[in-house]
């Protein structure tokens, strides 16, 4: 039996036009979608390059969340909450209109650098009684 993939579109911002921090930004989230190529199809990518993180109206940014306005994505990925944007409530903005819509918002950064659980609440017997403290 097939399975279905997670449709996927990319964003990339990079504030500054600079080839190299382009390149590499490029190049971090080419092994990313590597990694994920059996449970992921990439439907588009979008880019802004040399846009602030703080600017509302970005071309690459508005696409976004028109594919997911149009149901055409399951998840958007990014690689850092700053991508998105460099203003907390611009961010929150963004974020409530991807969720809105129903989409998964996967951001690598946290992803990586997420707590480990200590306890895994779900692997633990239901006739186990914890006592905790």
């Amino acid at each position: 039996m097939l399975k279905n993939k997670i449709r996927v579109i990319t964003y990339l911002r990079v504030g500054s036009k600079d080839q190299v921090t382009i390149f590499r930004k490029n190049e971090q989230l080419r092994e990313l979608l590597e990694m994920h190529k059996d449970d992921w199809e990439i439907i588009d990518n979008a880019f802004d390059y040399g846009v602030s993180g703080r600017k509302e109206n970005r071309p690459g940014l508005n696409y976004v969340l028109e594919m997911c306005n149009k149901n055409q994505v399951d998840m958007v990925v990014t690689l850092t909450p700053a991508m998105l944007a460099r203003d907390v409530l611009l961010y929150k903005d963004i974020y409530t209109s991807i969720r809105n819509s129903e989409v998964e918002l996967y951001i690598d950064e946290l992803k990586r650098n997420a707590p480990k659980p200590i306890v895994r609440f779900d692997a633990i017997p239901k006739n186990v009684c914890l006592a905790l403290g």
